[in-house]
C-alpha cells in the first residue's frame, strides 16, 4: 500500500514538473502575404529568426543529402565491380566446365573405340585348347575352333 502511495506521489511530481517548465521552441513565424498588401509578390515570408533557423535547417538536410549520395555512389561502384568480378569468375567456369567436358567426350570416344576393337577381336574366329571331364568321368583335352556370334 506504501509502495503504491508513493508511486502516485512520484507520478504526480514528474507531471507537475515537466508541465510548469517553459516551452522554449517557439513555432516559426511564417505568413502567406497576398500582393499589393506589404509587398510586391504574392509569398511566404519569415521572421528574421524563423530565416535563420530555416535556412539552417536546409544546410543540415542538404549536407547530409550529399552524405547519402556520396554513400550510395560508393556502394554502386562496389556493387559494380562485384557483378564483374563475379561475370568475369561465371565466364572462367563456363570455360573450365566446356574444357572439362571436350576433355570428358575425348576420354568416352577413346573407350568406345576401344571397346568396339576389343569386341571386333572377340568376334574374330580362333583356336581354343579346352580340357574338362567328361559325362562318363573321363579326363578330357582337346583344341577347338572359337567365334563369337554376338
Amino acid at each position: 500500500m506504501i509502495t503504491l502511495l508513493m508511486s502516485l506521489i512520484l507520478l504526480l511530481a514528474s507531471t507537475a514538473a515537466s508541465a510548469s517548465e517553459p516551452d522554449t521552441a517557439a513555432p516559426a513565424d511564417v505568413r502567406h502575404v497576398q500582393k499589393g498588401w506589404t509587398t510586391d509578390v504574392t509569398g511566404y515570408f519569415f521572421t528574421e529568426e524563423a530565416g535563420r533557423d530555416t535556412l539552417e535547417a536546409l544546410i543540415i538536410l542538404r549536407s547530409e543529402r550529399d552524405t547519402y549520395r556520396a554513400a550510395v555512389d560508393d556502394i554502386v561502384g562496389e556493387v559494380r565491380e562485384s557483378n564483374a568480378l563475379i561475370s568475369k569468375q561465371v565466364e572462367e567456369l563456363k570455360a573450365a566446365q566446356a574444357e572439362e567436358r571436350e576433355a570428358w567426350e575425348a576420354a568416352l570416344k577413346a573407350e568406345e573405340k576401344k571397346h568396339r576393337q576389343e569386341l571386333a577381336k572377340a568376334k574374330r574366329p580362333g583356336i581354343g585348347i579346352f580340357g574338362g571331364i567328361s559325362f562318363s568321368g573321363e579326363a578330357v583335352i582337346g583344341v577347338g575352333l572359337v567365334w563369337r556370334i554376338f
